[in-house]
């Protein structure tokens, strides 16, 4: 596939970033990615990791999405919290997913749900912190690391103040911080807010807080029309997961 005339590898390349769904590294630059299969797992510069949205089509549920993440060789999976919430309802418990992850060889690296942590309305967005708040900590028994923070419910107009919501991503950062992970400010293409990567790199900033963080998805990237070489401008602090998928170059941008 080309995004504007640019194979999206070269496009990477050329941002400085590392291709593939992956989980960047802690340091601030993103080293030379070996190519040699033999290289060590202590070298590895990312990860790779499987977002269980590809597969949601074929409702395997939780714990078959574990097994064909580990069966397809994947380092870690990125489950929707409402695949997790179906598992617990059905009976199991948190521990136990947790421990089939853990022995399948994976690790939780983020996870996707869709509160509405965002949006303009108080009494929503109150409903919306909490709801972020128990998904948050669900997400933490099984040992994960991040939650997509996407504008969920602020998708339309009008445009929010960047200033407000900055505000509004640092009290989730502070609340994501006292239960053990980071929560990502999450770019959404389609959406009239935080759909374009400087909306969302300007926010993080402003937040002031140590953690911080843009979730990039190369499609969402395309359709809001962002261009992908401004990736180059974040390290891998700020930028800690980039979903990497197929599209057709000649889909409609906002």
């Amino acid at each position: 596939m080309n995004m504007n005339g640019l194979s999206r590898r070269n496009a990477l390349a050329q941002a400085g970033l590392l291709v593939g769904a992956v989980v960047a590294g802690e340091k601030a630059g993103l080293p030379t990615v070996s190519l040699n299969p033999a290289t060590q797992e202590a070298e590895r510069p990312f990860r790779y990791c499987l977002n269980t949205a590809t597969i949601r089509g074929q409702k395997l549920g939780i714990v078959k999405e574990i097994e064909v993440t580990a069966r397809a060789g994947y380092d870690a999976i990125e489950p929707w919290v409402g695949s997790i919430q179906d598992y617990v309802q059905n009976g199991g418990t948190l521990t136990e997913l947790r421990k089939r992850i853990s022995e399948s060889g994976l690790t939780v690296e983020s996870a996707i749900g869709f509160p509405e942590w965002i949006v303009e309305d108080d009494i929503r967005r109150a409903k919306g912190m909490e709801r972020a708040k128990r998904e948050m900590d669900t997400v933490a028994q099984l040992g994960g690391k991040r939650f997509a923070a996407p504008p969920a419910g602020a998708t339309d107009l009008p445009k929010l103040d960047l200033m407000k919501a900055a505000e509004r991503y640092r009290a989730l950062l502070e609340a994501g911080e006292q239960i053990g992970l980071v929560p990502q400010l999450e770019l959404w293409g389609s959406s009239k807010n935080l759909g374009r990567l400087g909306e969302c790199i300007c926010v993080a900033m402003e937040t002031g807080h140590r953690n911080a963080c843009v979730l990039a998805d190369v499609f969402h990237l395309y359709k809001g029309g962002s261009d992908v070489r401004g990736m180059r401008l974040l390290g891998g602090n700020a930028l800690q997961v980039l979903d990497l998928n197929d599209f057709r170059n000649d889909l409609p941008r906002v």
